[in-house]
């Protein structure tokens, strides 16, 4: 039933989709810890749709069906409530702005001279989130890479990523910003992560992504050679997202939000290319993608609502 309603282009079904998942997600802000500024913050979530649908309606392979807005949404449930912090919010946006524009160089037809506004928003989005510095010797190896379409290319790209760095310094110079050095030094500082049992739920996930990723690389010869790069590329931004949250989480999950766009690719195309034989397996898959998240998501409020549960029954 669900497979037969996301393996079309239906926009209709998209939006409610995303609204669905954006209204379980609000369901985990407390309306009292909304600041004014919360609004830049809300501003960010619609920016971030609005860029994120647009690429999933403009991408070839990816406007055929319903199935990665679909996991995107979901995914997204629980990080809803981490948009009221502008800064986060503004940082996800960036990154995927970076992560889709990196995308698109797969198509002949890109400006080169994109690479100036990737490196420009990137540098940015690590002014708001530093340890998302990581992603840098991917993104100059992956631009060095394309170097037969510009040969100069890399250096655009690191040429906008210094512009905003270089003119931030030089304003904190002049101006004796101190807390700035402060801030950046507390935010890179490694922390680990802190075990929290709302990540067994994620153990489902992480085995279809495995599966995901075996099945991509037994047909990566039947793939036409610029998708193979945009799902190595998807693959190498999701072992860096976690490579962060691995480092800087602590008690938090923020960092999993990163891996939204990438995990969102690698299985819709595992959940596209099932044989209609399979299609029992594909609603397994996508149900269960969504009862897994929602247990993630929701963990932490389940005594409560099993106390009110037992209340209204009594």
């Amino acid at each position: 039933m669900l497979d037969n309603i996301l393996s079309n282009k239906l926009f209709f079904v998209q939006i409610l989709i995303m609204l669905g998942a954006s209204l379980l997600g609000f369901l985990l802000i407390n309306p009292q810890e909304m600041p004014f500024r919360s609004v830049l913050g809300i501003a960010t979530f619609v920016l971030n749709w609005y860029i994120i649908i647009r690429y999933f309606r403009e991408d070839e392979s990816l406007k055929e069906n319903s199935y990665t807005i679909w996991f995107f949404s979901v995914w997204m449930i629980s990080f809803v409530p981490f948009f009221l912090d502008y800064r986060l919010g503004a940082a996800f946006l960036l990154m995927n702005y970076v992560m889709i524009h990196c995308f698109r160089f797969e198509n002949e037809k890109n400006d080169p001279k994109n690479a100036f506004d990737i490196g420009f928003f990137f540098a940015i989005s690590c002014m708001f989130l530093p340890p998302l510095i990581l992603f840098l010797p991917l993104l100059f190896v992956y631009f060095l890479s394309l170097y037969a379409i510009d040969k100069k290319i890399g250096w655009i790209f690191l040429i906008g990523f210094l512009f905003p760095i270089l003119s931030l310094a030089q304003i904190a110079y002049l101006l004796d910003f101190d807390f700035l050095l402060h801030y950046f030094k507390q935010q890179i500082m490694i922390k680990g992560v802190v075990w929290q049992y709302e990540y067994l739920f994620l153990l489902p996930v992480v085995l279809t992504l495995i599966l995901a990723f075996i099945d991509h690389f037994v047909h990566e010869n039947k793939q036409a050679a610029n998708r193979k790069r945009m799902y190595i590329l998807s693959i190498i931004f999701m072992i860096i997202s976690l490579i962060i949250f691995g480092l800087y989480s602590g008690t938090e999950i923020y960092f999993l939000a990163f891996l939204a766009l990438p995990i969102s690719i690698m299985l819709a195309k595992y959940v596209k290319h099932r044989k209609p034989k399979y299609t029992a397996y594909k609603n397994i898959v996508l149900i269960g993608f969504l009862v897994c998240m929602l247990f993630f998501a929701f963990f932490d409020k389940m005594p409560k609502v099993y106390t009110l549960f037992r209340e209204v029954t009594i």
